[in-house]
């Protein structure tokens, strides 16, 4: 993971708007995360994730960052708790085109539940497994229903989408505090969903929620409940996909950047940074026995060194390129020239006249003055790009 703020400093500098989106983990702080989320996974650590970016370096880029861009954009509240001053700019998800689901009086005998466990601890996997097992075990021993569990782990979007539509039910993540992006796709297809949503992240889904509110303690009485909930299907269908049309259409997203684009203009003098940036980024360069940097930055000693390096790999390149496009033009302007001289000498040749002899000189001389003319042009483009 990298970050490069004299990339955002030199584009303010040169007059351009600058957004910078913070999408997930890299700003999301272990202290703030286990102080929020009851039910987090910070001591679990799961990837060895919150080793990878240094929580000072995280504090330092979501304060400093804002000041730098234009704003700072996230994609829900949760990630917004780690940056306040961001601006939430919703997902994209389009609506399928699905018929709507009879309304009926009948509890369903069959079951299908899914779950994407691609991350098992962020998702709380291991939890949703026993609740539905236990749930699976107990209702068919009584011949109320027969649920089928399905989990998908690594598999492409086409796979997900298709079992997703066969599905009733869709559990997501139970440990953030917030539902992802397989939760909407999941409301766009209509499917109840069952997420954890932090207490005071509760407000921005309003009073009538598109989706079963739940956690690791009371997912099982949630999800009982909503088994031998007739009208689940109906009700749900309507709530979620109205939520993703209002919230996460195209169309809606478009506008809310559309209106940033426009509208957001912070004037920012990078020379006010340049010391403190210098001097950050000279005590963050250090190696780690773990295989990493603590800051992917590096010193100003380094980076010019590692900038003239990649100066002169372009520079070699740029010269290679304009001298094959130099050695093209003139190529194709001798071309004709030689296409035209081969004829008059074909025919000085058949008429047998004196100039024939005359010919074949100076024209030998052109061709060997075309080779002497590259060179020049050669030695120009080298001298002109250093």
């Amino acid at each position: 993971f990298s970050w490069n703020m004299s990339e955002f400093l030199m584009q303010k500098a040169m007059g351009k708007k600058v957004f910078f989106s913070f999408r997930g983990s890299e700003i999301r702080t272990p202290s703030v995360f286990k102080r929020v989320s009851e039910y987090n996974y910070v001591d679990e650590n799961p990837n060895s994730m919150f080793d990878k970016i240094p929580e000072e370096s995280q504090n330092f880029h979501s304060e400093i960052m804002p000041k730098i861009v234009d704003s700072c954009l996230v994609h829900d509240p949760e990630l917004k708790t780690y940056c306040p001053d961001a601006i939430i700019v919703p997902r994209v998800v389009k609506l399928p085109k699905i018929a709507t689901p009879k309304r009926t009086n009948r509890i369903r005998k069959k079951i299908r539940i899914l779950h994407g466990s691609t991350s098992p601890i962020i998702k709380g996997s291991d939890s949703i497994r026993k609740v539905v097992n236990s749930l699976k075990r107990r209702l068919k021993k009584r011949g109320l229903m027969d649920i089928e569990f399905i989990e998908l782990q690594n598999v492409s979007r086409k796979i997900f989408l298709s079992e997703l539509s066969k599905s009733d039910i869709y559990i997501d993540q139970m440990r953030i505090g917030w539902f992802g992006v397989a939760a909407l796709e999941a409301m766009s297809y209509g499917k109840p969903v069952i997420s954890y949503i932090r207490d005071d992240l509760k407000p921005y889904l309003g009073k009538n929620p598109p989706l079963i509110i739940a956690n690791l303690d009371n997912l099982k009485e949630k999800l009982l409940s909503l088994l031998f909930d007739v009208n689940v299907k109906k009700k749900y269908f309507t709530k979620s996909r109205s939520y993703i049309k209002k919230n996460h259409a195209p169309n809606i997203v478009a506008n809310i950047m559309s209106l940033l684009y426009e509208n957001i203009d912070k004037n920012v003098d990078p020379l006010v940074y340049k010391e403190f940036f210098n001097e950050t980024y000279s005590l963050n360069f250090s190696f780690k026995e773990r295989g990493f940097l603590d800051s992917p930055n590096f010193s100003s000693k380094e980076r010019g060194f590692v900038d003239s390096i990649i100066r002169k790999i372009a520079n070699f390149f740029k010269v290679i390129i304009l001298s094959m496009i130099c050695k093209f033009i003139i190529s194709c302007v001798f071309i004709k020239f030689f296409i035209r001289s081969g004829f008059k000498i074909k025919k000085a040749r058949k008429e047998y006249t004196p100039q024939y002899s005359k010919l074949l000189v100076v024209y030998t001389k052109k061709i060997m003055t075309t080779k002497m003319v590259m060179y020049p042009i050669l030695v120009y483009n080298h001298v002109i790009l250093h």
